[in-house]
């Protein structure tokens, strides 16, 4: 209310001040308090019981993170013998949609289901302004002897929105560094860029808003790691879900077949997410949407799915899910025994 003459007046509605996400306001302001870090780390493990509700899915937990072990965007692989032959994930801190707080980390594991932070208790990339920009959007690799991580800048505290992929490197996976700019460019562009080897460079697919609010899924050939040379190409997606609209994806290389993890939305930010199988088989100039990948969790609870990955692990595909709460939680789930073939159509 603001006081106004001598009476009270409503600054904003009661359906706008209960859409408010009271979670991600006060944790991103008290989250250092002593009383509320017993608060944030109740309500998530709370929340997460719910969300369970006697499912055979697992939860990913890494509490040498943010707080409460939240993420979103996952994206991984197993390492050559160089790195241990590990299990290796980029993911994105989450905590109560908080994007102040989304801090790039790597995760490490020997089995896929116990994870440890690659440098304990700190983020590769972390923005640490008083604004609304902030990092996003994790992609990983490894070639050449090297594990590149890339990373997506969003700057919308000058202007226009300017997005820029970032990349570290390192030989060690202790030592991260040669931070670079690789793209930058001003749009809501490079959302959830997946990058795949090719025999001539590289394939970079990304998710790019259009002028008339159409969300396109584009195709960017490199010659390099450098990012030489790019060249930019609109794909073609057959079967999108009626009334939705391509949100984030991931794209996995199993020889002549690309599988697809399409993400798509009934309106902006992501909301009413859901998880689609997708496949190519033309090197990704042309995808086709296959079924929705339904989950065991408790749908009445969930708010979104979001972006995902899988990696094929002692030749068994693990699927990589974050879900999003009606409390405005974000869990990264493990379903095991992934069968891409189920998911056709």
């Amino acid at each position: 209310k603001i006081y106004m003459k001598g009476i009270f007046v409503m600054k904003y509605s009661i359906k706008e001040l209960m859409s408010i996400n009271y979670a991600k306001l006060f944790y991103g302001r008290y989250r250092n308090n002593f009383f509320a870090r017993i608060y944030y780390k109740n309500k998530s493990k709370k929340s997460l019981r719910r969300l369970m509700n006697r499912s055979t899915m697992i939860p990913i937990i890494c509490d040498k993170t943010n707080e409460v072990g939240q993420f979103t965007h996952p994206d991984g692989f197993v390492t050559s013998e160089k790195f241990g032959n590990k299990i290796i994930l980029t993911v994105s801190g989450y905590p109560f949609g908080s994007e102040h707080d989304e801090s790039q980390y790597v995760l490490v594991s020997s089995d896929g289901i116990q994870f440890q932070n690659i440098v304990d208790n700190m983020a590769l990339a972390e923005y640490t302004g008083n604004g609304r920009s902030h990092f996003s959007d994790g992609e990983i690799i490894e070639d050449n002897g090297k594990i590149y991580l890339f990373y997506r800048f969003c700057d919308v505290d000058h202007g226009d929105r300017i997005i820029t992929i970032l990349r570290k490197e390192t030989d060690n996976l202790k030592e991260w560094n040669n931070e670079t700019i690789i793209l930058k460019k001003t749009a809501q562009t490079y959302i959830s860029p997946a990058i795949v080897k090719v025999f001539n460079g590289y394939n970079m697919f990304f998710v790019e808003e259009q002028n008339d609010e159409n969300m396109v899924l584009k195709r960017m050939h490199i010659d390099n790691i450098d990012f030489d040379n790019p060249m930019e190409e609109t794909v073609e997606i057959e079967y999108i879900p009626k009334s939705m609209k391509l949100w984030h994806v991931d794209v996995i290389d199993e020889g002549d077949i690309l599988h697809g993890l399409f993400v798509y939305t009934t309106g902006a930010g992501g909301k009413g997410a859901r998880l689609y199988y997708a496949q190519s088989v033309d090197g990704g100039k042309k995808w086709k949407t296959c079924k929705e990948i339904k989950l065991d969790v408790n749908y009445e609870y969930v708010s979104k799915i979001y972006r995902s990955t899988m990696i094929k692990v002692n030749g068994e595909w693990f699927l990589y899910v974050p879900v999003n709460t009606k409390d405005e939680c974000w869990f990264l789930m493990l379903k095991k025994e992934f069968n891409p073939a189920n998911y056709m159509i």
